[in-house]
């Protein structure tokens, strides 16, 4: 009977896996797909930083990761549930990928007509992952066991697409970091 309901536990936790990668799978494809649309707004990127650091400065507290949002006190047009899916599965992948007492940094700012968001995290990307890094099922050589489908960063850059971005990951001195820049059409 032990055996057995130790059996069904490990078949459910396989079932709510398979049934997580379809509502990514289905999530990406929708956004993928050529009716979708977003509904821009003018949003305060203050209050967008601090909505991402409250979501994540619990998780990153029990990790001893360092959160800063920081970035000019600017007005953008984007979809904002849409964008806040994108920076948070980045920094989800950033918090899987920093080691316990690194940073993690959230910034904006604006060059030009572009706004420029960008997401640093202590530690390094693998060469040979960056070309690949938002491919679909793409979790690199050195991703680490405790789970992920590889659709998080493809998600990213599908929204990214959807607002006529472009997002690019490289390393600069000793950090990994991800640049999402966004044409601004104007909102009236």
């Amino acid at each position: 009977l032990d055996t057995n309901s130790k059996r069904l536990e490990k078949l459910l936790c396989e079932l709510n896996h398979v049934e997580a990668l379809v509502r990514n799978l289905q999530e990406l494809s929708r956004y993928e797909s050529p009716e979708m649309r977003i509904t821009r707004a003018s949003i305060d990127s203050k209050d967008f930083l601090d909505n991402i650091r409250e979501r994540f400065s619990f998780l990153c507290e029990q990790s001893h990761i360092s959160i800063t949002c920081l970035g000019e006190d600017i007005v953008i047009s984007m979809d904002e549930l849409l964008m806040q899916r994108c920076i948070s599965n980045i920094v989800q992948n950033a918090l899987k990928h920093t080691d316990w007492g690194g940073i993690i940094r959230v910034g904006i700012s604006s060059r030009y007509s572009d706004v420029h968001i960008s997401i640093e995290n202590s530690g390094h990307i693998p060469e040979v992952d960056i070309e690949h890094m938002f491919d679909r099922m793409y979790r690199g050589n050195s991703s680490r066991p405790e789970g992920g489908f590889g659709l998080g960063l493809s998600i990213a850059k599908a929204i990214v697409d959807l607002h006529h971005g472009t997002i690019s990951a490289l390393n600069d001195e000793g950090l990994a970091r991800f640049t999402i820049v966004l044409p601004q059409a104007r909102v009236s």
